[in-house]
């Protein structure tokens, strides 16, 4: 998340992860569970941002990649887009806490 200043887009992840440390903690932390419905909107909003992350960096490096090497399409133009300037899946870290998180809720809730 270096260097992640440049527009608000790249704030989100920051913005994300605040909310899910707040919300975590309150989790664990609190006596009483948290209501289902604020944890599962938690796991869409992180889901979405990995999601809108991944599409981001994706763009970018395609960008870059189209601007170094204008010959390139296909599979070559598609693999240099994924090894580029910027990470292109680690926004799907995110949406994978995301589907945790979702996960936890499902268990939790049909344990009670």
């Amino acid at each position: 998340m270096l260097g992640h200043f440049e527009d608000t887009w790249q704030v989100t992840p920051f913005v994300v992860l605040g909310f899910a440390a707040i919300i975590g903690g309150a989790e664990l932390l609190s006596k009483q569970s948290l209501p289902a419905i604020s944890l599962n909107a938690l796991s869409v909003v992180m889901i979405l941002s990995g999601l809108a992350g991944l599409i981001l960096h994706f763009l970018g490096n395609r960008a870059f990649e189209l601007e170094m090497y204008p010959d390139l399409a296909g599979w070559e133009l598609f693999w240099k887009t994924l090894s580029g300037a910027t990470p292109a899946l680690s926004p799907a870290s995110a949406a994978g806490l995301g589907i945790l998180l979702w996960i936890y809720v499902i268990i939790r809730e049909s344990n009670n």
